[in-house]
């Protein structure tokens, strides 16, 4: 059992050399042969570990717990490495890529009329498409209520003015009271029309506004 676990122990410090090695390694090619020799090496301390499981139960008393532990930490010892290799493939191919794509942007020529066309992430394209169509909305929204305004506008000013044009002809005509008073009544009521109609108008715009940021 002393001469496996010796082994075992020994194959174990041959893969920590070997994952230092890995780590620094540029070349694609011989890192690869290098991951395999390192992967080998931890099938057979695994097999190694399990061998010597059934060493232990054939071990003294007094020997039995110590050569266990033993065991469990070569078998911690894996584990631990296993870990670590994967994190160096990992950072290895991260690296390789981005030198890969390095390499390809250097090579690439560039003529003075060629297009450049960027393609965007499908959710994100969608994302400013819609984004434009609201600000357009919200802008045609916006121009149409002050074209309403304006008009209001000046159909207040010339509902003023025919007022004051009816007053003027009334009283040169001689009209009664009456009439005059009913001309009256209806020009306040056609201002409350478009004092309305203006509130109306804005209160619209304000709740469109408030849907649209909320």
């Amino acid at each position: 059992m002393d001469a496996l676990y010796l082994e075992t122990n020994s194959i174990i410090q041959q893969v920590h050399q070997g994952l230092a090695q890995l780590e620094n390694m540029s070349d694609q090619a011989t890192a690869a042969t290098l991951e395999t020799a390192i992967v080998e090496q931890l099938k057979t301390v695994v097999a190694n570990c399990d061998q010597l499981d059934l060493m232990c139960e054939n071990q003294p008393m007094n020997r039995r717990k110590y050569a266990k532990q033993l065991v469990e930490q070569l078998r911690y010892d894996c584990d631990h490495v296993k870990v670590a290799l994967s994190g160096i493939q990992n950072r290895l191919l991260m690296a390789w890529k981005q030198k890969s794509e390095r390499e390809e942007l250097l090579s690439r020529r560039f003529t003075p009329n060629e297009s450049t066309c960027i393609y965007l992430d499908d959710a994100a394209a969608v994302h400013n498409y819609k984004l434009r169509s609201v600000h357009k909305n919200v802008d045609n929204m916006i121009d149409t209520g002050r074209s309403v305004l304006e008009n209001l506008r000046s159909q207040g000013f010339s509902l003023k003015g025919l007022r004051t044009k009816l007053l003027d002809i009334g009283n040169s005509l001689g009209l009664s009271g009456t009439v005059m008073q009913f001309i009256e009544r209806r020009s306040d009521e056609d201002m409350k029309i478009l004092y309305v109609g203006m509130f109306v108008t804005l209160l619209v715009m304000y709740l469109f506004y408030r849907l649209w940021r909320g």
